[in-house]
């Protein structure tokens, strides 16, 4: 529980860094589950 208050305090200066970068897998694995989608689309339409 400690760790997820850390995580949105920004008294280390690291608290940011740890948003962004999950923020970061996030949309990485968002775009990965789009493209993953189309591809999937294309080959059934093929």
């Amino acid at each position: 529980m400690k760790r997820m208050i850390r995580l949105f305090s920004n008294e280390d200066g690291h608290g940011m860094l740890e948003v962004s970068m999950v923020l970061g897998l996030v949309a990485v694995a968002i775009v990965i589950a789009l493209f993953a989608a189309r591809m999937g689309a294309s080959a059934a339409g093929a």
